[in-house]
């Protein structure tokens, strides 16, 4: 996931995290971050923030880190 995220490859990485559901591994929040990172690492915040809601309706919850890396993706790009 940390990978994926790295390079951009949201596609990748979401894919991985639902390969860990499938398997039975439960998402930790270093595994959502991953993903929302790699997501607004490829400029798609709105998709990003999804997986913040994702976590939320599992349980996991978000840290600073999940939100920060999109409010500084929007910052970049100028969308408020």
């Amino acid at each position: 996931l940390n990978a994926c995220a790295k390079t951009g490859s949201m596609d990748r990485a979401e894919a991985w995290l639902q390969r860990m559901e499938n398997e039975g591994v439960e998402p930790n929040v270093i595994c959502y971050n991953a993903v929302i990172h790699a997501c607004a690492g490829a400029g798609d915040c709105r998709r990003a923030a999804g997986w913040i809601d994702s976590m939320v309706l599992r349980g996991c919850e978000p840290t600073v880190n999940s939100y920060s890396v999109i409010l500084d993706t929007m910052a970049k790009s100028g969308d408020t």
